[in-house]
């Protein structure tokens, strides 16, 4: 089977989007390897991750240095869909890999499933954001 292919579709190329972090000392990361910007994303913040990125403090691309997981993913892991809305609008790539090779979309993806299985605890609030999440992840992956 082509590796390349997932459910009779082309994957994107992701051989080349795992990005290393950078070795320079102009990033400040906390103890567990997570920058300002991943904190934000994280965090649900809009505001401080949209100073970050204005005033270039804030790489969109940026892995973290346990995990190699991108702001994005952070988002996404987290539910924070204003915030992955934020992260594509300022050109953060949907289709970058953490260590374990995953996507936002994985992750979301991922999440959905587990969501899925508790649907009858969730509000109909939470269930429209969190479909929200996977169809801008989805569309901004371009697989689909």
């Amino acid at each position: 089977m082509d590796a390349d292919l997932h459910h009779g579709r082309r994957l994107p190329d992701q051989s080349r989007t795992l990005r290393q972090p950078p070795l320079s000392g102009d990033v400040q990361y906390d103890t567990l390897g997570r920058s300002p910007i991943h904190l934000a994303a994280a965090s649900g913040d809009c505001k401080k991750l949209q100073w970050l990125i204005d005033s270039s403090l804030g790489d969109t691309e940026l892995p973290d240095l346990r995990r190699g997981a991108t702001p994005l993913i952070w988002a996404t892991v987290c539910g924070h869909v204003e915030i992955i809305k934020l992260l594509l609008s300022a050109g953060a790539n949907p289709n970058a890999i953490d260590r374990k090779g995953h996507t936002a979309l994985h992750y979301a993806l991922s999440g959905f499933a587990n969501f899925l299985e508790s649907w009858s605890e969730e509000s109909n609030s939470d269930k429209q954001e969190y479909r929200r999440l996977c169809l801008l992840l989805l569309r901004a992956a371009d697989i689909g």
